[in-house]
């Protein structure tokens, strides 16, 4: 998925652009309009940021990386107030990994259209 992404947009920026302004990040309502035409109404229990929970604790629970790579992967902040304020670290290459093993389980879901294994 993101090697298809990275083709699209071509590798820098956002993985995922807005659509008119490839500069800024998509629409916040992008992700909620994507799950309605794919069938999901307001009346499930899911939203975009339910797939961040279930991805957080599916590659915390398969040992895929550590906790605060996986905070930093999901935008998290952790720590006290000093340590938000001096830990400005990407962690670009340890999160790239994390990435792709969630990009290739939802490319699998996608393809066997039943529950993938990570």
């Amino acid at each position: 998925m993101f090697e298809r992404a990275n083709l699209i947009y071509g590798g820098e920026g956002y993985v995922f652009p807005h659509r008119n302004k490839p500069k800024e990040s998509m629409h916040h309502n992008t992700p909620y309009a994507a799950l309605r035409r794919t069938g999901w109404t307001k009346d499930t229990d899911s939203s975009p940021h339910a797939f961040r929970t279930t991805a957080f604790t599916m590659l915390l629970e398969a040992e895929k990386a550590p906790r605060d790579v996986l905070n930093k992967a999901l935008g998290h902040s952790e720590g006290n107030k000093v340590l938000r304020a001096y830990d400005n670290a990407e962690s670009l290459n340890a999160r790239k990994p994390v990435m792709q093993v969630w990009a290739d389980y939802v490319d699998e879901m996608r393809k066997s259209g039943a529950e993938a294994k990570l």
